[in-house]
């Protein structure tokens, strides 16, 4: 409990800060999501080096088969391209997962951001006792219902301090993400579309 409370913590505290940050400073949710994950790539470069985990991933990388199949020498059912081409895949799909988050966060905030990430959970999780048969006991449900109530308390709270003048209104300033199609006077603005 006191892990997936921190987690839950640590979540929302990037959350935030992503969101300060990206609006802050100007920082397009794609340039914020590559330098992110590239501190992140030689911090955990840097990490498996030292325990030598490098060295024994790119062999697995370069034998076919299974981590199973490769240590218990059964016969491989994945090969090399095969491996790697999923890598390539998940990495791909990954960036474009969290480019769309970054994007929701730097647009919409980042408590829209946490609804559409709670509802993407709360999807996966559906699906796998729906598809896989897992089983769902008192605590998934109570879990569920304690974590969407907190985040629809928040939002009304939210709203309500808004509305109340305590909180600034949203900015709707035009991003260009929301620039008309066609819009000639605006796209002239944008070095790309000349």
């Amino acid at each position: 409990a006191i892990l997936q409370v921190l987690s839950l913590t640590c979540d929302g505290f990037i959350t935030n800060w992503s969101e300060i940050i990206m609006r802050k400073y100007h920082v397009g949710q794609d340039e914020y999501i590559y330098r992110l994950y590239s501190i992140a790539l030689v911090a955990i470069s840097f990490a498996t080096q030292l325990n030598g985990e490098i060295s024994r991933g790119l062999y697995f990388l370069s034998v076919p088969g299974t981590l199973d199949e490769v240590e218990l020498g059964k016969p491989p059912t994945w090969s090399c391209a095969s491996k790697l081409f999923l890598i390539i895949l998940f990495g791909t799909t990954g960036f474009f997962g969290s480019s769309a988050a970054a994007a929701i966060t730097k647009h919409f905030g980042a408590l829209p951001m946490s609804l559409t990430s709670v509802a993407r959970k709360a999807t996966t999780l559906f699906l796998s006792f729906a598809l896989f048969g897992n089983d769902c006991s008192f605590e998934h449900i109570a879990g569920m219902f304690m974590f969407v109530s907190a985040l629809l308390m928040k939002a009304m709270g939210k709203g309500m301090k808004r509305a109340n003048g305590i909180l600034p209104p949203l900015n709707k300033e035009s991003s260009l993400s929301m620039v008309k199609l066609g819009d000639a006077e605006n796209c002239k603005s944008i070095p790309w579309t000349v």
